[in-house]
């Protein structure tokens, strides 16, 4: 799945090159483009992740053992590893953020967009 969400971020970032052109032509620094898109992603991210691991939550909540088999493990193996969930898919989200706006940044130098 990091793989996977990996992937679709680098093929997002393709899509908002028309975002980056006008972008710089206002005058934004690449430094201030990667804050902001990065930023975006962080909470993007973030908030899926916890908007997961709460739906976890109450359907374990709910079903219990009932449909969930091997459920029964301790609360604080649970919390580790939503957190550990959480972590990497933030982790993961800001460096093929990273990855994907380098590479975007580094196509779209020197070229000039013709039509919006």
């Amino acid at each position: 799945l990091l793989l996977a969400q990996a992937m679709v971020q680098s093929m997002l970032m393709r899509e908002r090159r028309r975002e980056f052109y006008v972008w710089f032509t206002v005058g934004a620094s690449r430094t201030k483009v990667t804050h902001i898109t990065l930023s975006e992603a962080l909470l993007t991210h973030l908030t899926g992740a916890l908007i997961g691991i709460l739906i976890g939550i109450l359907l374990i909540t709910a079903f219990g053992n009932k449909y969930l088999p091997g459920t029964g493990i301790s609360r604080s193996i649970s919390i580790f590893q939503a957190f550990l969930a959480i972590g990497l898919t933030v982790l993961t989200a800001c460096l093929s953020t990273l990855l994907a706006i380098r590479n975007t940044i580094r196509d779209l130098n020197g070229q000039m967009l013709l039509s919006l």
